[in-house]
């Protein structure tokens, strides 16, 4: 029904994961995994008796590359590729998606990703939130999972009874919910939660989770239950902190432990001096702070 591929990242077991599914339609290839993976999931396929020009349908659940960075292979042999609206205009036209990449992971991009290509917009079908997508003998819905990117899909086959979350839902660990520098005004927390109370409502719980990370589990609803209730005490302790009285005495910013990277001192009236280690493993550039002076109107970054 379906054969999980473990693609074994960096060595790492379950660390990203693709799901192949054989329709009469021809192969179902979910995820792709970045472009250095596909002769492993090449491989793979064979070992299963089948070519990797087989697969006629790859789904990518948003356009992170350990997603899709592979996908333009699969296009180049013939495959459709399915995606949601606002990732669609970067896997035809990747350069946005390859600079912003290389921010992060700088001289390691080939190491991670391998080659980043352009698809052919005849190759590539968006698909909506709750679009019913019918390959060969299979009913595919599109849930649209909000939060851990603006592209996010989930597919849910009722028959099947089969839920493939993507980054949405993970077994271990939380999603990655961050704002962007193109959305700062963005609630990205807000929506992920959203999104999860709607996938509890939608998918029953009876159905197998197949995450893209770690490995498949059961129990969807109380997984769910666990993320939710869990980001919104800790958001209600963060308020808590907030009604608290703490008046600022100043700071001062150095490289307290010698690492290269600079740190923060923060000291305050009735509360604990605080230390603030600067340990992003890419950059410096971890906290950013502006001050607008009300009477003057300056601002100063």
């Amino acid at each position: 029904m379906v054969k999980i591929i473990d693609i074994q990242f960096l060595g790492v077991k379950s660390a990203i994961a693709c799901f192949l599914i054989k329709s009469s339609k021809g192969l179902i290839m979910i995820e792709t995994g970045p472009s250095t993976s596909y002769n492993i999931i090449s491989q793979e396929l064979t070992n299963l008796g089948y070519n990797i020009k087989d697969v006629k349908h790859v789904f990518v659940t948003h356009i992170h590359l350990d997603h899709s960075g592979g996908a333009w292979k699969f296009a180049k042999n013939g495959a459709k590729i399915y995606v949601h609206p606002c990732g669609a205009q970067h896997l035809e036209n990747p350069q946005k998606l390859i600079e912003s990449a290389t921010k992060i992971y700088g001289d390691k991009m080939d190491f991670l990703w391998g080659k980043i290509q352009k698809i052919d917009k005849k190759k590539i079908q968006t698909v909506e939130h709750k679009e019913k997508i019918i390959i060969g003998n299979y009913e595919w819905e599109i849930v649209v999972g909000s939060g851990h990117c603006p592209d996010h899909i989930c597919l849910f086959n009722e028959e099947l009874k089969l839920f493939i979350s993507g980054d949405q839902v993970l077994p271990k660990i939380t999603s990655n919910v961050s704002v962007f520098p193109t959305e700062p005004k963005s609630n990205p927390l807000k929506d992920w939660l959203e999104s999860c109370k709607y996938i509890k409502k939608r998918v029953p719980n009876d159905v197998l989770v197949l995450p893209s990370h770690n490995e498949p589990f059961r129990g969807l609803h109380e997984r769910l239950d666990h993320l939710i209730n869990g980001h919104e005490k800790n958001l209600s302790r963060l308020l808590d902190f907030c009604e608290e009285p703490n008046v600022g005495r100043g700071l001062a910013v150095g490289d307290l432990n010698n690492d290269g990277k600079l740190d923060m001192v923060i000291s305050s009236i009735g509360a604990p001096t605080k230390i603030l280690y600067g340990n992003n493993r890419e950059t410096n550039n971890w906290i950013i702070i502006s001050a607008t002076d009300p009477q003057k109107g300056n601002r100063i970054d």
